[in-house]
């Protein structure tokens, strides 16, 4: 598996891993911010951006994405980085930080989940992504998008600027119906092992944060935090789950105090 990315500015190196249905570009409003004084690679996950995806690879799966970082790093002569990761791009970088620890400088998790610890819970959302990703196939892109975006964890977009949330709809048009579901399918929370019981061996400066709204992430957030001996939470206010398009300001503060924080210590 071969990540593409996108490079820009110089200086410590900085990857950002999006979330499902985005690409490299869910951080273009961010950018200005990040690149001052530091390399940024903006990594395309597999079945998005200009990443492709193999349908019939047994190995895919977030596993096989933390070894595909360990290689993109590899060809940029990197030897360590810090890294942020929204939902998905959280899920693959705490496996990243699980499987190589070593390359991990500083982790930002936003709106992300360890995995599923329960066997059953863990069969029925497999079984769920997977008639998903049928009815994307089946229905198309464009109903499958409205479908993802009125779903109830992202109710709170309506609050959100229209403007920033019609280019994340044409953001994710702009994808491929085949390759998110085929991604659908292989990086399902549903088919993620579980890494709770190994957040303690992860002594990692790291950030957890979620949207006040999103309650079940913001739970979710102060346990890493407590399991993890480096890692503090921190909650946006009135965001929910999407905060790069909710609360993009107050997120990216979030961060930099995070960083300064750490330049302090």
């Amino acid at each position: 598996m071969e990540l593409s990315c996108v490079t820009t500015g110089q200086g410590p190196p900085l990857v950002l891993l999006h979330g499902f249905t985005g690409n490299h570009t869910s951080w273009e409003e961010w950018l200005p911010e990040f690149e001052q004084g530091r390399s940024v690679l903006a990594v395309d996950l597999p079945g998005h951006g200009r990443t492709g995806i193999d349908r019939q690879d047994p190995a895919g799966g977030l596993p096989a994405v933390a070894a595909a970082l360990d290689q993109l790093l590899d060809a940029y002569s990197i030897q360590q980085a810090d890294f942020i990761g929204y939902s998905m791009g959280g899920r693959a970088l705490l496996h990243f930080a699980h499987l190589f620890p070593h390359r991990v400088t500083s982790m930002v998790i936003l709106s992300a989940s360890p995995g599923i610890e329960d066997a059953t819970e863990k069969q029925e959302r497999a079984r769920a992504d997977d008639a998903l990703a049928d009815r994307i196939e089946t229905h198309g892109l464009e109903r499958f998008v409205t479908e993802w975006m009125e779903q109830p964890l992202f109710q709170t977009l309506a609050h959100a600027d229209p403007a920033r949330v019609a280019r994340e709809r044409s953001r994710k048009l702009s994808g491929d119906a085949g390759r998110f579901a085929d991604a659908l399918r292989q990086m399902s929370p549903g088919r993620q092992p579980s890494l709770w019981s190994s957040l303690g061996e992860m002594r990692i400066p790291s950030l957890i944060a979620a949207g006040s709204l999103d309650k079940k992430y913001v739970a979710m957030a102060h346990r890493m935090a407590t399991l993890m001996p480096e890692a503090r939470a921190v909650v946006i206010p009135e965001a929910g789950h999407a905060l790069l398009l909710e609360k993009p300001v107050e997120t990216a503060a979030a961060v930099a105090a995070f960083e300064a924080e750490r330049a302090s210590s």
